[in-house]
């Protein structure tokens, strides 16, 4: 079975740095991002991409993010 993913980047296509785990399309509840032990930045104006690994991909993705 092709598990469909989610992954947040900072370029569209593909490109830029991976700023997330791949998260399962399927998966409910809370996950917790355990693919840095730093925080990644934006910078200021910078682009925030959700990357879908394939156009089945649907649903609701609710991101938390700080401002310092």
């Amino acid at each position: 079975m092709f598990s469909s993913t989610v992954q947040l980047r900072d370029a569209t296509a593909g490109a830029g740095n991976v700023l997330s785990d791949s998260i399962v399309a399927a998966a409910t509840g809370a996950l917790l991002n355990t693919l840095k032990t730093a925080t990644d930045t934006i910078a200021t104006n910078g682009t925030l991409v959700l990357r879908r690994s394939d156009s089945g991909v649907a649903g609701e993705v609710v991101v938390f993010l700080m401002k310092t």
